[in-house]
């Protein structure tokens, strides 16, 4: 017997990108996919016309059904890990977490809707577990879905990005007891990082004006270079050093570098965190998502002491585009 799952809908600034998958006895393959570059300047929503042109391209290239899982990140999501009883406690655990959340972030109680998650237990017993929280505000919700369903499709869930690069995580690489494991999102108007210990979610970090839309701005503007030609030297060559074509490769790749330094930095100390916090030594996997350039997450991978996970099904020869790795864990619940 198939299954298919829901349309699992990602929107960065700059591409819209949807995964359905399917699941058998054998286990789960990619049925469709689907990628849409976005005009510059694009915002956090999608427009009406947007919505159109991505449901007319779905019908398409093989998609089945109208029901969407949808990703929410950073502005409008905000997280963050709380001391509070965890979920198998049986406690009013989410109201709880509505009530820290609306402290922290100074929302109104109510506007908001709450998600929670338990997180492992830390090694050292005088710490608490916790748990992690969730909190995506109503109208910023409306906002997503309106111009979806406008167009005829059917939100059937919002889910976190962080959720959703766990899952993602999970269908790519087989987890291993005591290994904590990242995913670096390489988004146009940020970069985020997902860090995971056997399965879940225990640490975010997202790193502002630090996107590869920035670092592709900073390349065009200081070294004068056409579009084209500056996509090529980021995407194509990237830190490959082999290719000395045009001198301005140099340039470029110290471009990269000077950028890549931070998240390397961000990266280690989140993946060293987690480590000590769990007292394992394990050497996990990084997964690459978004649009990293090349090279890139190799270099944050060797800078972590952990190795680098290519974004493909089980099975699947051919590697999958990176700025499908969040749409493919969203798609994944299953449940919709």
């Amino acid at each position: 017997m198939t299954r298919k799952s829901s349309i699992g809908v990602w929107i960065d600034p700059g591409w819209i990108a949807a995964a359905q998958l399917e699941k058998t006895r054998e286990g789960v393959s990619l049925r469709s996919s689907v990628v849409l570059e976005r005009a510059p300047g694009a915002g956090e929503h999608l427009s009406e016309e947007e919505a159109q042109r991505l449901v007319g391209t779905l019908g398409r290239v093989g998609f089945a059904g109208s029901a969407v899982t949808l990703g929410a990140a950073e502005p409008s999501l905000v997280s963050a890990p709380l001391e509070i009883p965890p979920v198998s406690s049986g406690a009013p655990v989410e109201r709880i977490a509505s009530g820290e959340l609306a402290k922290m972030y100074r929302l109104q109680p109510g506007s908001f809707g709450v998600g929670v998650w338990d997180l492992p237990a830390p090694a050292a017993s005088r710490d608490r577990p916790g748990v992690m929280a969730v909190a995506l505000p109503h109208k910023a919700a409306e906002a997503s879905i309106a111009p979806l369903e406008g167009a005829g499709l059917d939100v059937a869930a919002i889910d976190a990005h962080q959720s959703a690069a766990a899952r993602a995580l999970s269908l790519i690489v087989p987890l291993g007891r005591g290994e904590v494991d990242c995913v670096v999102d390489f988004g146009s108007d940020m970069v985020r990082i997902v860090v995971v210990y056997e399965g879940v979610v225990v640490y975010t970090r997202s790193a502002k004006q630090s996107g590869v839309g920035d670092l592709e701005r900073s390349v065009i503007e200081s070294l004068d270079l056409d579009d084209d030609v500056a996509w090529y030297a980021l995407y194509a060559v990237g830190l490959d050093e082999s290719d000395e074509r045009w001198a301005l490769l140099s340039d470029v790749r110290e471009h990269i570098r000077a950028w890549a330094e931070p998240i390397q930095r961000e990266t280690a100390a989140a993946l060293d965190y987690a480590r000590r916090r769990h007292q394992t030594e394990c050497t996990g996997r990084l997964l690459a998502a978004g649009r990293p350039p090349a090279g890139v997450s190799a270099l944050v991978a060797s800078s972590c002491d952990t190795a680098e996970a290519p974004p493909a099904l089980p099975g699947d020869q051919t590697p999958a585009d990176p700025r499908l790795v969040v749409a493919m864990g969203l798609a994944a619940r299953f449940d919709t």
